[in-house]
């Protein structure tokens, strides 16, 4: 069993006064318990040789189980506080599959958690009435009704997307890949994300990220974007990730949203 400590904030404010208009944090400890792994043979179709070619390829299974959730929001958001962090438990309990290349090609308990999440909307349900609560829950239970809702859930920032980077086994000293990140569910914060590998030290990788606006037309800025990852040669896990992204939809806000995962020795040792 590994645990980590995930931490996810962000921050809106105003250009001229720096008054924080919004703000919120939420940590959540997480333990990820490694399960088994299989080998298919796949056939894929090679476009320069005009060919078809039986290829194994490994699949790695993981169960995700979050042990505790801690929410903090500005004063005049503390009633909203504890619906957010409730919230973050309707991914509480996950099966998920990788292959080779680091790539989330899998959600094995799908129906696990469909019931899940209607215990948990019936739940909050209970404490939060009124057509803003339940319009908000509501189209969450129509998100889990589609496959689709979870095929790339799970590689985004604000879920899991730090801790399963598409980083293969082994490659060279020029290796990098580019996938699409979203840094909430608006379509407007989209980003291309550039993953690249920096150097080796005994048994750790370490890469940089590195972002730019996938829309050109896109209404947001960026103003500076780093992050970095360091990856276990040993067990194929991540130790550490962050990544701080600082961009403006106009001239008088800025957002900021900082993620940082880290590997931790004894979850239940540390000091919430």
């Amino acid at each position: 069993m590994i645990d980590y400590i995930q931490t996810n904030t962000y921050s809106r404010s105003k250009i001229k006064d720096t008054d924080s208009v919004q703000e919120f944090s939420y940590r959540r400890y997480l333990r990820v318990i490694p399960l088994k792994t299989k080998t298919d043979k796949k056939v894929f179709y090679n476009k320069e040789l005009n060919m078809h070619f039986e290829s194994p390829e490994s699949f790695y299974s993981y169960e995700i189980e979050v042990e505790d959730i801690h929410v903090n929001m500005a004063k005049e958001f503390r009633k909203a506080q504890d619906f957010l962090r409730r919230l973050n438990y309707k991914y509480d309990w996950i099966h998920l599959e990788k292959n080779d290349n680091g790539k989330i090609t899998r959600v094995s308990n799908l129906d696990e958690l469909r019931k899940n999440w209607i215990k948990l909307k019936e739940r909050i349900l209970h404490h939060y009435k009124g057509e803003a609560a339940e319009s908000y829950l509501e189209k969450i239970s129509d998100d889990f009704e589609h496959d689709n809702h979870f095929k790339d859930i799970f590689s985004q920032y604000y879920e899991y997307g730090l801790l399963y980077p598409p980083i293969p086994e082994s490659h060279g000293e020029e290796w990098k890949i580019q996938r699409l990140i979203k840094l909430d569910n608006t379509p407007e914060t989209k980003l291309m994300e550039t993953l690249s590998f920096k150097d080796k030290h005994e048994n750790t990788r370490r890469y940089i990220l590195d972002w730019k606006k996938h829309d050109p037309d896109s209404p947001i800025e960026l103003k500076e974007a780093k992050g970095n990852i360091e990856y276990c040669t040993l067990s194929n896990t991540l130790k550490k990730a962050e990544a701080h992204i600082t961009f403006a939809y106009d001239d008088s806000i800025i957002n900021k949203w900082n993620f940082r995962l880290e590997k931790i020795e004894n979850l239940n040792n540390q000091t919430l």
